[in-house]
């Protein structure tokens, strides 16, 4: 099979090419962050998070934002109020207290990681999942939610391809996001990948790649999307804490 050097625009402009060559893909799982709003009281909120098996909410950074906006995160206004999850079981509930709710649109956020600073990386940029809370709000079935997600475009011998989803408006080159492979049928919070890739568009659907790979034949894999964290420096320093989804496949 021939080797193919993956770059952004080849993997934009020859997508369908590069699916009819690539291996065969004998089974495949997937993993994502998820949220949503239980109940909304005046000056209170409960959620329920669903997040990835090993997480440490608390131990990482994980909270929960709010705004007064309609259907999307306004990543440049200051936020409503934040707030830190408590625990560190990766599912739960928790109530947002402290809040003045008025009949008006809002929509809460979810982070994997602290904010962030420095540079145009945007403060709230680990936020990976949002809910939706409109003022005629009709209970937990009619309220919106968004969860990221990650697939694999190609596989080759030497190379994977993968397609994301992430929150409308968010920056992912950045704020540092990057993917992760392992040989694994799960990602890590701790041990470092195989290998690994920045994310090169500020894009909320977008592609990244990740080359120079040797896929054996038969072997499990799980490729990982974190919302920040990327060091250009040093592949064994990225900081893999703020883990939104994963996919797992076999070839």
């Amino acid at each position: 099979m021939e080797t193919i050097e993956l770059t952004q625009e080849l993997i934009q402009s020859k997508w369908a090419e590069l699916s009819k060559s690539s291996m065969e893909v004998l089974a495949a799982n997937a993993g994502t962050t998820e949220f949503k709003v239980l109940d909304i009281q005046a000056t209170q909120i409960t959620v329920s998070y669903n997040t990835l098996l090993g997480n440490q909410p608390n131990t990482y950074g994980n909270y929960i934002a709010l705004w007064q906006n309609d259907g999307s995160i306004p990543w440049d206004s200051p936020t409503l109020k934040t707030q830190k999850i408590d625990t560190n079981t990766p599912n739960g509930t928790m109530t947002f207290s402290g809040l003045e709710l008025t009949i008006q649109d809002y929509i809460v956020g979810y982070a994997v990681s602290p904010e962030l600073s420095g540079g145009s990386r945007q403060k709230q940029g680990n936020i990976c999942s949002s809910a939706n809370i409109l003022k005629s709000d009709g209970g937990s079935s009619q309220r919106e939610i968004f969860t990221p997600s990650i697939c694999t475009s190609y596989i080759g011998p030497n190379s994977i391809a993968i397609n994301y989803n992430l929150p409308t408006g968010i920056l992912p080159k950045t704020n540092g996001a990057w993917i992760g492979l392992w040989e694994s049928a799960l990602p890590s919070y701790n041990n470092p990948p195989i290998a690994a890739n920045n994310l090169r568009e500020d894009a909320a659907s977008g592609a990244g790649f990740i080359n120079n790979l040797k896929l054996l034949r038969g072997r499990t894999y799980t490729v990982a999307l974190f919302m920040s964290g990327w060091d250009c420096d040093c592949n064994s320093k990225h900081d893999q804490k703020s883990m939104a989804c994963y996919v797992t496949f076999t070839v």
